[in-house]
């Protein structure tokens, strides 16, 4: 939409292996009307058509409610820490969804690919 060439990163999500069968994942949203998201981490990694190239659900780990004042703009943010119980090998090539449905990725969902990153504060993002 014309409102989001203004903005085009909604967000980012961390990962990090509490243990071997636990992940926790940093979502925070930004831009975004208010409301309830629901990230979900598909079964594909592939985005040339998403989001319905991105298969089915392979976990739904939570929402994320956007609720706080980015500015005047009438856009919100917001952060959650919601939890894979995976280990994050199995995640990584997956795509990951944001959308405003818990049951349907709506057409204009959040989108990106599960990728390795380096270690921890090896690769600062200022």
């Amino acid at each position: 939409t014309p409102e989001d060439q203004a903005q085009h990163v909604k967000g980012r999500a961390g990962i990090v292996s509490v243990s071997k069968t636990l992940a926790l994942i940093d979502i925070t949203l930004n831009g975004l009307p208010k409301g309830t998201y629901y990230p979900s981490i598909r079964t594909s990694g592939d985005i040339c058509d998403a989001p319905q190239s991105l298969g089915g659900v392979y976990q739904a780990p939570g929402s994320v409610e956007v609720n706080e004042s980015d500015s005047a703009s009438g856009l919100f943010s917001g952060q959650a820490f919601v939890k894979s119980e995976t280990q994050i090998s199995s995640l990584i090539g997956r795509g990951m969804a944001v959308s405003t449905s818990p049951d349907v990725v709506k057409p204009h969902a959040l989108v990106g690919v599960i990728a390795r990153s380096a270690g921890v504060w090896e690769n600062d993002k200022t």
